[in-house]
């Protein structure tokens, strides 16, 4: 069996109304495979750290403000295809649902926004609270491996619920619904875990713009590599295991039949109660009914 590796360009599914989606039901490996890793995941990031529960609650609010803001863009920008991080482009790209063209393009523009977004900052606040833009760096006392495994795993954590909620959700599209909040939910999390160690990038466009505009490079490369890792990893996983399979089938004929004579007769019906058309109208009547019968989604007409 022939396997894309990346696409090039954004796949889109056909346009067809007369398709409908069925699901196919995951091997007894896979379905172990999945509650495995679930289970180990969430072992993994409901674990807190008690000798650090006093510097979570000073990141508390910082933590907050990130959150309520990523889930605030997500609302007003998911409807237009944004991404608004590097690592989530290549968790796409990896799950096969984003092109490598397309990724590049959104990747370029995110840089270039997060260098505006600094520099709107700089200009906006006084210089005695400017300090580093926010800025992230590694603390004292957490070496560049601390900082690429923790950079990892939070936007590993950020990468699954993107694609889970925002992205694979045939399974239940409804779930689209809730992506901003469950997105927010991780970047607050990740934040207020991460920010005392690498100061919570999860994100290499965010850590880039501040670099720029303030000329803090210090372990830069961290906040590229460990992100970067972690939506690779997030989207190889979702494409060959959490991804639920699903295929299309198409509706018969026979149902299309029956709806153009369900068409005809609300036409009938419709003719019944409001009285036949009379004088000039009634030859222009006829023949929009005609149409309607012979073309009740009105792909003719579009």
């Amino acid at each position: 069996m022939k396997i894309k590796i990346i696409p090039l360009i954004t796949p889109k599914a056909p346009n067809d109304p007369f398709r409908e989606i069925v699901h196919e039901n995951p091997t007894k490996l896979r379905k172990i495979f999945r509650k495995v890793i679930a289970e180990r995941f969430g072992s993994i990031f409901t674990r807190g750290n008690r000798d650090l529960v006093d510097v979570v609650v000073r990141t508390l609010l910082l933590s907050l403000v990130q959150g309520l803001s990523i889930a605030a863009l997500i609302w007003f920008t998911l409807h237009m295809g944004c991404v608004l991080n590097p690592a989530v482009c290549l968790a796409q790209v990896c799950s096969y649902r984003l092109g490598l063209l397309n990724a590049l393009g959104l990747i370029v523009v995110e840089l270039c926004g997060a260098m505006v977004g600094a520099a709107l900052l700089k200009w906006a606040i006084p210089n005695p609270y400017e300090k580093t833009l926010g800025a992230t760096t590694l603390s004292p006392g957490t070496n560049v491996g601390h900082g690429i495994l923790l950079e990892l795993m939070g936007t590993f954590f950020l990468s699954v619920t993107v694609l889970a909620t925002a992205v694979h959700n045939e399974g239940d599209p409804d779930i689209i619904r809730v992506a901003p909040w469950a997105i927010g939910c991780a970047v607050f999390a990740g934040v207020a875990t991460l920010n005392p160690f690498t100061g919570g990038s999860m994100n290499p466009a965010r850590s880039f713009g501040p670099a720029v505009v303030k000329g803090i490079w210090s372990k830069h490369y961290v906040y590229w590599i460990g992100p970067m890792l972690g939506g690779f990893f997030a989207g190889i996983l979702f494409r060959f295991i959490l991804a639920e399979r699903v295929s299309y089938r198409y509706i018969e004929r026979d149902d299309i039949q029956q709806e153009k004579s369900s068409v005809m007769g609300s036409v009938a019906d419709k003719q019944n109660t409001e009285g036949k058309p009379t004088g000039d109208n009634i030859e222009e009547s006829d023949s929009e009914n005609l149409n309607l019968a012979n073309d009740p989604y009105g792909y003719s007409r579009a």
